[in-house]
């Protein structure tokens, strides 16, 4: 009951902050959220952006690629050729084109910034994940061979294949583009290895989980999510240090749960879902937690409840953390206090952070793609 109470008092003090109106919100100190551009897109099936926001791309329902600039300008337009999903290089020099778990759709392009196609290649096995190195002079496609494929860009152009532990459920590069973080299934676990696949060390995790990783901006740290291949409410998070010795690790019997590294690698933010019962019936309710390097709580509680329901979108390099609710951002400090608020012209449809540079890429459910940013 203390907790449903904590709850409402939370749900009040979101609504006097949206009832204040924006221009009198916008008259203190401090980031305001805005919206830098926004564009017409059909139906996105993939949305992508570098981590200083610069440039994105977008997969649409329609088969078509789109290279987007800093200020929202299609640079090019060209079929997709079958593809679904999208990487850039941080430079957004390269990008790679894949379709994830199809076996009838193998093929990988890789592209140069102008939209020519500067390799194409067929992989054995369903393509599970796939990564471009900040500085575009590599690239790495995971297969369900256990295979993953490592291709050289920067001189002459090859690749390689090497054989993992486990099928490479998700790869990354480190930011120095010299390393790779990979996460497996069936002999699941996290580890790093180098560009000629020999292993730094791995980790075994639980064999029942599917396991993707993220790497801090700096370089410095590795949030290991592990997931069952069902859905139900049990997930494992694990920040490691990029040498491999584990900082903490957390057993989490919670449902819908999303999860972002700092750039920094000092914050781990969380948000998830759980029903609770209310008299006779039961009710959703949604909570943002932050954990430090030590794994202990940022915040003295949780933020959340009935009516307010954060979904977490980024964790920002400036600390601060982005969330929706009900069709509002939020932007919180690192103490937990809201420092801008924003009405969304219509309902979250996909979304992708652009940490580096203070935005989140965002397509809603009027049909137009936005670019929200800080100032």
């Amino acid at each position: 009951m203390n907790g449903f109470r904590k709850s409402i008092s939370a749900g009040i003090v979101a609504l006097l902050i949206c009832a204040i109106p924006l221009s009198a919100r916008a008259q203190g100190e401090g980031p305001r959220l805005r919206a830098i551009w926004n564009t017409p897109v059909k139906s996105p099936r993939h949305i992508a952006v570098t981590p200083d926001g610069r440039f994105a791309a977008v997969i649409d329902k329609a088969g078509d690629l789109t290279y987007y600039d800093a200020a929202g300008r299609p640079l090019w337009r060209k079929t997709a050729a079958g593809a679904t999903a999208v990487s850039l290089a941080a430079n957004g020099s390269v990008l790679l084109t894949y379709t994830p778990l199809n076996p009838l759709a193998r093929r990988i392009n890789i592209l140069f910034a102008d939209g020519k196609v500067r390799w194409s290649q067929t992989v054995a096995g369903c393509v599970w994940s796939a990564a471009v190195s900040d500085d575009g002079a590599a690239a790495v496609v995971g297969a369900g061979t256990r295979r993953v494929y490592i291709f050289s860009l920067d001189r002459r152009l090859r690749y390689r294949r090497r054989t993992l532990p486990g099928i490479p459920f998700s790869v990354a590069f480190a930011p120095d583009g010299k390393r790779l973080v990979a996460g497996t299934w069936q002999k699941a676990g996290v580890g790093v290895f180098d560009l000629n696949g020999r292993r730094k060390w791995f980790a075994k995790g639980y064999v029942d989980l599917q396991y993707s990783a993220e790497v801090s901006r700096n370089g410095r740290y590795i949030l290991a999510r592990g997931r069952p291949n069902r859905p139900r409410p049990m997930e494992t998070l694990t920040l490691w240090r990029f040498d491999g010795s584990k900082l903490w690790q957390k057993r989490l019997k919670l449902a819908d749960v999303r999860t972002a590294l700092s750039p920094a690698g000092d914050v781990v933010a969380i948000s998830y879902s759980r029903q609770v019962i209310h008299g006779k019936g039961r009710m959703s309710e949604r909570y943002l937690v932050l954990y430090d390097r030590a794994g202990r709580g940022v915040w003295n509680r949780e933020k959340g409840g009935v009516f307010l329901q954060p979904e977490l979108i980024a964790v920002f390099r400036t600390g601060r953390i982005l969330v929706s609710s009900q069709g509002t951002l939020y932007l919180y400090d690192g103490d937990g206090r809201a420092l801008s608020t924003l009405k969304l012209p219509a309902s979250i449809r996909g979304f992708t952070p652009a940490a580096i540079g203070g935005r989140a890429l965002i397509y809603c459910g009027d049909g137009r793609l936005y670019m929200f940013g800080q100032g």
